[in-house]
């Protein structure tokens, strides 16, 4: 066993060369995204990227879960227990939309450090934002322009991009197309965050996974 400096975080690890290749631990892999919270240089390994996603998806769905519960349960209960209830239902929304904001910066961080690692620019995180923010306006302006956003409030997607499709071909292809390249966007981005490090260093920085010894 020898004592192995991380090139990224710089401290020393007690690991032999091939320990040092393995995947990240949740611990570790959390502990790091939260210590570089709003850094966005440099890179980050496969399994960093992956747990924290899974932590950030955790914390999300922890609240959501006990909220829709807490509202089910206490549904049809007498007066006072329901009203109970929705009062903690909401603080755990509120307590959701708090931990949505919360993990939003280091999320964009590490999926930063995660397409560096790959040789990829972390622009293409910012072309996903414009896309989706795009994709919205446009399936809102269509709805609202052809005039049946109320009376289709309960439709699927599918049925809605229909209904723009019978009413006005030009919105539809404007929301059709899109939707098509921020799907294609999405699904890049997710390739790019499988891919396993460049070996060696690359113009972001050292490999945090194939460093010298």
């Amino acid at each position: 066993m020898t004592y192995i400096q991380d090139p990224v975080d710089h401290q020393f690890y007690r690991l032999s060369p091939e320990d040092a290749r393995r995947p990240m631990s949740f611990k570790r892999a959390v502990k790091q995204c939260w210590e570089k919270y709003a850094i966005f240089d440099g890179r980050s390994r496969r399994s960093e990227c992956w747990w924290f996603g899974l932590f950030s998806l955790l914390v999300i769905i922890l609240p959501l879960a006990v909220s829709l519960l807490l509202s089910t349960a206490f549904n049809g209960s007498s007066q006072g227990v329901e009203l109970l209830g929705y009062v903690v239902a909401i603080v755990m929304l509120i307590v959701l939309l708090g931990a949505g904001i919360l993990l939003t910066v280091p999320m964009l961080s590490v999926m930063t450090r995660r397409l560096h690692d790959v040789g990829r620019s972390g622009w293409w995180l910012i072309g996903e934002i414009v896309l989706t923010l795009l994709t919205l306006i446009a399936f809102s302006i269509a709805s609202s322009s052809v005039g049946f956003a109320d009376s289709t409030a309960h439709m699927s997607l599918p049925m809605k991009l229909m209904a723009i499709y019978d009413t006005s071909m030009p919105l539809f292809i404007l929301v059709a197309t899109l939707s098509l390249s921020q799907v294609v966007f999405t699904l890049t981005i997710l390739a790019f965050t499988l891919l396993d490090s460049h070996k060696g260093e690359n113009r972001y920085g050292p490999s945090p996974k194939y460093f010298s010894y």
